[in-house]
């Protein structure tokens, strides 16, 4: 389905035939599901569905939403694949009660490829595709600029609440910089890039995302947030590949 420039791809995409093979038949697209929900079968709900342009000139910095409201109980864990990319676990993410869907982000994609997302509700896994179109590979290391001075910086805002929910935004600047392999696939560079960013309001847990080398550089995050109240604070605090870490504090409310 078409919205816009965009491309919604949900619950029909898991049971549709289409040209593409599944991307849930790759082995370790499948392996990546089993080691993260074992024994669950997926399930497709309209709830579930994953938008992004039709196609992207600039494979490093691809923007997507993620939808995540199936019938019933709120997701409390989603992760996303890109079945291609030479890392296929772009990020998995534990939410609190007061962090609410939909969900934007960027990721890189070495090529036009399928993404999986994956949302836990209950009991029950849910589970949505898109193939989504790029020109140029966002995985190429030598694309890659000087890392930034301000590595770490984060910056957070939220709107006021309307019906109680209120739109945030999170963004930590980041090279997030991919492994570099010679021709004999040797790791000729490591990976820097973000592992872990973790937020929580007053002590309880709002956040937890593990991130992969799959998320662009300048982890973004957009969301809903539940009833932001004057007082409360916000803290955030991330850790990368090269032990780097910090925290920012972000007043709410105001």
């Amino acid at each position: 389905m078409r919205i816009g420039g965009w491309m919604l791809s949900g619950a029909a995409a898991l049971g549709a035939p289409a040209a593409r093979a599944s991307p849930l038949d790759q082995p370790r697209v499948r392996a990546i599901i089993e080691s993260l929900f074992p024994a669950r079968p997926i399930e497709s709900s309209d709830g579930v569905a994953i938008e992004g342009p039709e196609i992207t000139d600039d494979g490093a910095h691809v923007p997507i939403r993620l939808r995540v409201a199936p019938s019933g109980s709120a997701p409390r864990r989603i992760a996303l694949i890109a079945a291609e990319n030479p890392h296929p676990l772009v990020a998995t993410m534990d939410l609190g009660e007061r962090l609410v869907g939909p969900f934007s982000l960027r990721l890189k994609l070495a090529r036009s490829q399928s993404v999986v997302l994956l949302a836990v509700a209950g009991q029950r896994l849910y589970g949505a595709t898109a193939f989504l179109k790029v020109v140029a590979s966002g995985c190429n290391p030598g694309q890659e600029a000087t890392p930034p001075t301000d590595i770490g910086a984060t910056r957070f805002r939220h709107d006021p609440p309307h019906d109680g929910l209120a739109d945030a935004r999170l963004l930590i600047r980041h090279p997030m910089r991919v492994e570099q392999r010679d021709g004999a696939d040797t790791l000729s560079r490591p990976a820097d890039h973000i592992t872990q960013i973790e937020a929580d309001i007053e002590g309880l847990p709002l956040l937890a995302m593990a991130c992969g080398q799959s998320v662009a550089a300048d982890p973004y995050l957009a969301f809903q947030l539940r009833a932001p109240r004057i007082g409360e604070t916000l803290a955030i605090r991330w850790r990368d590949t090269q032990g780097r870490s910090g925290d920012a504090h972000f007043p709410l409310g105001i």
